[in-house]
């Protein structure tokens, strides 16, 4: 039986819709009139604690659906601060391909081909072996401010980067994130195991601005 209930976006698609919407410009080109720059330098400045109580963090949690409890807002708030301050760095995102994939975060830090030599990656090892070793909030927001600085101004999948901020404190989830993030990086994401975290999939995008008539 067919369902009338509409699609819930994914987290990468909702994270992607709230970049969107602080964003100068709109995908077509034309001015965002709902831009809030203010909340992007506020956001590249701050650190983890300092953006826990921005107007824009907390919007990004409620649209995440997250949770209203105490533990849940202890345990995740911080985590969602850290994809809003890592994310207002990022200029760019990638454009989705025809089957809605896009270029996974680690393969644009990592080396272009396998057998290439480690150092031709644009993240050196020593750095990515950091970032792969981080387990607080602080720590994964310095180590992926970095990256993005790396990238920068380049394009990155700014969904799939900030659900892998999301799930990189998960027991589960951040195991299976950080396999991916490594067989990326070295140009096999294709033999990533299957239980790791799949490829950013073709998923709805969450409303923004651009679609305001």
């Amino acid at each position: 039986m067919s369902s009338d209930k509409p699609v819930r976006p994914s987290a990468a698609a909702i994270i992607r819709g709230w970049w969107r919407r602080h964003q100068p410009r709109l995908p077509d080109g034309r001015r965002n009139p709902d831009a809030d720059r203010a909340a992007m330098a506020r956001l590249r400045r701050a650190g983890v604690a300092d953006a826990l109580a921005d107007p824009a963090v907390l919007d990004l949690y409620r649209s995440l659906g997250l949770g209203s409890s105490e533990r849940e807002i202890s345990g995740r708030l911080p985590w969602v601060a850290a994809v809003a301050t890592v994310l207002a760095h990022v200029r760019e995102d990638v454009p989705a391909d025809s089957a809605g994939r896009r270029t996974h975060p680690a393969r644009a830090a990592g080396r272009k081909h396998f057998d290439d030599k480690p150092e031709t990656a644009a993240v050196k090892p020593v750095r990515f072996r950091r970032l792969m070793t981080a387990r607080t909030v602080d720590e994964v927001q310095r180590q992926m401010r970095r990256l993005v600085a790396v990238l920068s101004p380049g394009p990155i999948d700014v969904g799939g980067l900030g659900r892998s901020i999301l799930d990189w404190p998960d027991p589960e989830r951040g195991d299976r994130t950080r396999t991916r993030w490594i067989f990326e990086y070295h140009a096999a994401g294709e033999a990533t195991p299957p239980d790791a975290e799949a490829a950013t999939p073709n998923e709805p995008d969450a409303p923004t601005a651009e679609a305001t008539p």
